[in-house]
């Protein structure tokens, strides 16, 4: 569209992909105050307070906002997106309570799960993560292609030669 010929560049055309250097699981996490204990008991309590729950993500288009987004749509949930610049600050308000729920990168996550500050319901790698072996999958609860991981890349510019790349 319009908008995309003003950017300064087009990543199709401009970049070549080179590797993937990284790749997490989310997990999806619910403040403890929330009466759930599991996903299908929050899908449940989402749908029974339809409208009126919140979510918060690193902002839109971010893996967490995706992820959400998707679940949603698979489930029928009616929850608003709450969108925050960045995790940080996304995370300050679910362990505040002011928004309930988010995805977050497990390792980012992790130290707010050990302390207690946040319940993780779900990880959406396809099978549990070793740090978190209490925690089941999305697919072990009902979603079987709610499989989703955060990922890094690294890019080159389109005209890298082959050998580089």
């Amino acid at each position: 569209p319009a908008l995309y010929a003003k950017l300064p560049y087009q990543t199709l055309r401009d970049f070549v992909p080179v590797s993937r250097t990284a790749m997490q699981p989310l997990v999806f996490l619910v403040n403890p105050g929330l009466p759930v204990k599991s996903l299908p008991e929050f899908i449940q309590y989402a749908k029974a307070h339809a409208g009126l729950i919140n979510y918060g993500s690193a902002g839109n288009a971010s893996a967490g906002h995706l992820a959400m987004e998707y679940l949603k749509l698979v489930t029928g949930m009616s929850i608003t997106h709450i969108p925050y610049r960045g995790a940080g600050p996304a995370m300050q308000d679910t362990i505040a309570g002011n928004v309930p729920s988010m995805f977050d990168s497990l390792p980012s996550a992790a130290p707010h799960i050990k302390a207690g500050k946040v319940r993780a319901l779900a990880v959406s790698g396809s099978e549990r993560n070793p740090s978190f072996p209490d925690v089941p999958t999305m697919k072990e609860q009902g979603f079987p292609d709610l499989v989703s991981y955060s990922w890094f890349g690294l890019s080159g510019p389109a005209n890298l030669p082959a050998p580089i790349v």
